[in-house]
């Protein structure tokens, strides 16, 4: 494949970033990109790289952007958040984007709308940690933000709230999404009726699931953030009770049906209001997602987000009473949120777009959790960029070959991995010069 050269590099620009455009669109590892130009090269001509190499292409071309200078501006957002544990390391992840920079009815970011400010793997994770992660951000920008976000962690919150009194001029924002979770988490975590669903739910699934009727098992419940997404369950549970399918079950089928899931209509009208209260929620997060949290101007020439949903659900007349209590619940901590607005600001109010990194993070890592954090996490501010030859090329010839695992080292820490191979003296995969592996005794 023919195109820009790269001095002291045997393959040109247009090819790499073809490589790398595959692993960013397709959400794929290196190992992957190699198979499918393995594969493709049996009918046109293309060079088939070492996935190492695939993957150093990676981590330089990003660790190029996470180094680009970042302008010095007073309107930056910032977005804070951790990842889930990965042996004994989360990684932190602040990123950033200008008010500037977002557009009216454009406040659902996607990744090349954001900037990666700063990622770092922590061992010890506390307020102390993660603050320090905020003043290193600060360091690298040259000021403190316009806003920072998050998505309500403990110690996130702690970290923020400290963060937001050394620098008085930056004011904290929440997330609608975890907020909204909240709300419904106080309203049916000891509510009886509650209980009493889920359970229903579980045992369910346990019973049908390797069954004749296992495709109508309710769905996994989350172990973690449960009141985020619920209103799958009580679709389901709607679903099954009204469904028109059932006349089409065997016989068999609709016995079993009848033992295991018949009891989903003493739940009925539970449901209903459940699934009404996830349906507003769901609503007013749409519409904050999408045009931002917009604090009102007192002559009335711009309505206020509170004000915009309060009509709204003013307008829902047949709604209940614990649909109408969760969403006056949202409505009113949004009202509250607006008053660290200046009148007629909009600004940011959901992280979701920090969930959607975390999960770019876990497509490209290795599938062997022992793996750990590694360099790998580089390969994330290039889904902020678009790529271009001339982008490549600079990157390749600015980053040194071996600056990504210097980075790695320093930021990262050792990946577990790599202290399983040295402990246990354990055989590596190795690729041969026509691209096959073996295994290696070390």
């Amino acid at each position: 494949m023919h195109g820009m050269r790269i001095p002291h590099h045997s393959y040109s620009a247009s090819l790499i970033r073809l490589i790398i455009g595959l692993m960013v669109g397709c959400a794929i590892g290196p190992r992957t990109v190699k198979n499918v130009l393995k594969i493709l090269s049996e009918y046109i001509d293309i060079p088939t790289p070492a996935r190492s190499t695939i993957g150093q292409w990676f981590s330089i071309v990003g660790l190029y952007i996470y180094n680009l200078p970042i302008k010095k501006a007073d309107d930056w957002i910032w977005l804070i958040d951790l990842s889930i544990p990965v042996g004994i390391r989360k990684l932190c992840i602040i990123l950033g984007v200008r008010k500037s920079d977002l557009q009216k009815g454009h406040y659902n970011v996607g990744h090349k709308d954001m900037t990666i400010i700063q990622m770092e793997a922590l061992e010890t994770v506390n307020a102390e940690t993660i603050l320090e992660q905020l003043n290193k951000a600060k360091d690298k920008v040259g000021s403190a933000p316009a806003h920072l976000g998050s998505d309500g962690g403990s110690d996130v919150n702690k970290a923020k709230s400290n963060y937001c009194k050394e620098n008085t001029g930056t004011r904290p924002i929440l997330d609608i999404s975890h907020k909204c979770a909240n709300i419904m988490k106080g309203r049916l975590q000891n509510n009886a009726r509650w209980k009493a669903f889920t359970t229903f739910m579980t045992e369910c699934k346990r019973e049908i699931v390797q069954t004749n009727i296992g495709f109508l098992s309710p769905p996994k419940q989350r172990a973690k953030a449960r009141f985020l997404g619920l209103s799958r369950s009580t679709k389901w549970a709607l679903k099954l009770s009204y469904a028109e399918g059932m006349a089409d079950l065997t016989v068999e089928e609709f016995v079993k049906y009848d033992q295991h899931l018949g009891g989903i209509h003493e739940f009925e009208y539970d449901v209903v209001e459940w699934d009404e209260a996830f349906e507003i929620l769901e609503e007013i997060q749409k519409k904050v997602k999408r045009n931002g949290l917009t604090r009102g101007t007192q002559n009335g020439a711009i309505k206020g987000t509170s004000r915009i949903l309060r009509e709204l659900i003013a307008n829902k007349t047949q709604m209940s009473e614990f649909a109408r209590g969760a969403a006056t619940e949202a409505i009113d901590f949004l009202a509250k949120e607006e008053l660290q607005l200046k009148e007629g600001e909009t600004i940011l109010a959901s992280t979701d777009i920090l969930e959607s990194y975390f999960g770019l993070w876990k497509y490209m890592a290795p599938e062997d959790a022992l793996c750990g954090v590694t360099s790998i996490v580089l390969g994330l501010p290039v889904y902020s960029k678009r790529l271009t030859d001339d982008l490549i090329k600079d990157a390749l010839e600015s980053v040194d070959w071996n600056e990504p695992n210097e980075w790695a080292t320093k930021n990262l820490g050792p990946s577990m991995f790599a202290r399983r191979i040295a402990t246990l003296k354990m055989s590596e995969a190795v690729e041969t010069e026509n691209g096959d592996e073996i295994a290696v005794n070390l």
